[in-house]
């Protein structure tokens, strides 16, 4: 009898057993996971490079070469869509894509004579490599946005100014624990506790990297340069640097400053000189990543007062005032990725991302595009190309909405189309939202009993398993009470940092005039289910903008001109830091924040 081994596919969340012996590319296939191999599993071609953790171990491979010997875990590189990678608009002018670059990167052609050429490569005008023939069209670097959960990294063509390419790979740090302190205990408990969580960050980097170099057919020696963003400990981490102040009272880091170092150092396979750059950071909470946000947003033209929101695993928060600015972070834990839910996983292929109950109307659009009729984007996941609105010859969407009239319990959007796999932040939050407008969750977070009068029509969606409470969104995608009540921590955590903030500084809510929501996963919320949780307090009379990955394109703005690393060292010195730790009222409004 054939033996057989369990192989689980991220961020697909799709496992099962299969023959030992076979290739991971094999495994793929068989369990309908696509894994790009245009040379026919040869080897030649290297696009289908995965990370694997066998034994607890991480490596790097190519899947048509990998056979399958044990139980694994495999990682797939995710391609992020355009709306989740969103660039700030106003770096470029319209007519101009060279406005405002001035990158430290630099080559310079010799002529030998003969049709002999060299190119000499300078960084920060120093001499990084000297290269045979003329290679001035080939000059990139790599900007990183290093989240405690998920890294993205972007390809950027120095020359032009382009973003050729974007990626993202789950932080293979969850491992070690889903947030900064449990990474800071297990640097502390086991003596090359940091240098094994460094040398597996620095793995996924190099895996997005070739990941990058091969969709784009170029060489990564022609990468010269790095910029990173990130928290102050996954900074460290990523620079190999001690940990365990941040952890501990009074809570230091060994750097706050810019620092820089080489390729070569960190063991980052692109060329050996280029220099690798981190963020300055405002404190041993407040890191770089949101010194970069701050840096993309040109915050300076905003209406004040002003409120910066970075959602993520961390909520970290800027407060902006007409002579100060305040920043402050808190621990929102990584449900708002996906992580430690239920049926969590990231915003990929096959996560539901919006939930509505009671919709009349299929009519989703992505809460921050204005876009007009057609009311179905061909870009929708979960669509057809060319449905419109009243179609009644449409075919039946996820949830079974058709458009046309019809009102049906619940509505679903899975990113891709088909069928869905899990729920990532952005459906979890909506779906909570949902659940509490319509009463079938209570004030104190409570989900309704089956047999409860506000059930009512909801009756077949709610179901008890092993005594627990749960909301079926699609076959084995639910909801639990425990995810609830991750929801309402997180957001009791961000919502009491913001009204601190505030009342610490003599203002109301609805003083405030502008509002920006930073972050991959806010990017793709609505204010409805930003309010509906209560993320946010009421606001009546405020700005809102949701501005993307602002700490990616930071990064990216820094490759293109570095005059702005000098800002980001300014706006790093100019913020003052504030501890919630020392506000009583904290807890007290946590508790009180809790309740929907």
């Amino acid at each position: 009898m054939t033996e057989s081994a369990k192989i689980t596919f991220y961020p697909l969340r799709i496992e099962g057993e299969v023959p030992k012996g076979i290739t991971i590319l094999e495994a793929a296939r068989k369990l309908g996971v696509s894994v790009e191999s245009p040379c026919g599993g040869t080897g030649k071609c290297g696009k289908d490079i995965v990370q694997v953790r066998i034994n607890k171990t991480l490596d790097t491979v190519l899947a048509c070469k990998t056979v399958v010997e044990n139980d694994m875990e495999v990682t797939l590189p995710s391609q992020e869509r355009k709306d989740d990678m969103k660039i700030i608009d106003g770096f470029f002018t319209k007519d101009s894509q060279q406005y405002n670059m001035n990158p430290s990167v630099k080559k310079e052609l010799v002529h030998y004579g003969n049709d002999l050429y060299s190119t000499r490569v300078y960084a920060n005008d120093k001499l990084i490599a000297t290269e045979e023939g003329d290679t001035q069209s080939c000059m990139y670097g790599i900007a990183l946005d290093i989240g405690t959960t998920t890294l993205v990294a972007s390809l950027v063509d120095l020359q032009h100014g382009n973003i050729l390419e974007n990626s993202s790979v789950l932080n293979p740090l969850v491992y070690y624990g889903h947030d900064v302190m449990s990474r800071i205990k297990y640097s502390i408990s086991h003596k090359d506790g940091l240098f094994r969580m460094h040398r597996e960050l620095i793995s996924a980097i190099n895996f997005l990297i070739t990941f990058l170099s091969s969709e784009r057919g170029i060489k990564p020696e022609n990468i010269y340069q790095v910029m990173a963003a990130g928290n102050t400990t996954m900074q460290h981490i990523f620079l190999n640097k001690e940990i365990r102040g941040i952890g501990e009272y009074p809570y230091t880091a060994e750097i706050l400053d810019t620092f820089t170092t080489t390729a070569k150092e960190l063991a980052i396979a692109i060329a050996e000189y280029a220099p690798v750059t981190t963020f300055p950071c405002f404190s041993a909470y407040v890191g770089g990543d949101i010194v970069s946000g701050l840096l993309a947003i040109h915050y300076e033209t905003l209406e004040l007062p002003a409120l910066f929101l970075d959602i993520g695993t961390n909520g970290e928060m800027v407060l902006f005032l007409d002579n100060q600015i305040v920043a402050t972070s808190t621990a929102a834990g990584p449900c708002f990725e996906g992580v430690t839910i239920s049926s969590g996983m990231r915003a990929s292929v096959g996560a539901i991302e919006h939930v509505r109950l009671e919709e009349e109307l299929f009519a989703t659009v992505h809460p921050h595009l204005n876009l007009t009729t057609p009311p179905f984007s061909p870009s929708l996941r979960g669509t057809w190309e060319g449905i419109q609105g009243n179609n009644e010859s449409s075919p039946p969407l996820v949830g079974g909405v058709r458009g046309g009239g019809e009102r049906l319990p619940l509505f679903i959007d899975v990113i891709g189309g088909g069928k869905p796999r899990g729920i990532c932040g952005s459906g979890l939050v909506e779906a909570v939202s949902e659940l509490v407008r319509v009463g079938l969750v209570n004030s104190r977070g409570r989900l309704q009993s089956i047999g409860s009068d506000i059930a009512g029509k909801y009756g077949t969606y709610l179901f008890e398993k092993d005594g627990r409470r749960y909301f079926r969104l699609a076959e084995n995608v639910s909801i639990s009470q425990e995810d609830i009540r991750q929801v309402q921590l997180a957001k009791a955590a961000i919502r009491a940092g913001i009204e601190i903030l505030l009342t610490s500084h003599n203002l109301k809510p609805d003083d405030l005039k502008t509002v920006i929501i930073a972050g991959a996963f806010g990017y793709h919320l609505s204010k409805e289910s930003l309010f509906g949780i209560g993320i946010l307090p009421a606001l009546t009379q405020v700005k809102f903008s949701f501005v993307g990955n602002s700490s990616l394109d930071g990064a990216v703005q820094a490759l293109l001109n570095k005059k702005l690393l000098h800002d980001a060292s300014r706006i790093a010195r100019t913020v003052q830091v504030t501890e919630l730790s020392q506000f009583p009222a904290f807890e007290n409004i946590f508790v009180r924040e809790m309740h929907f």
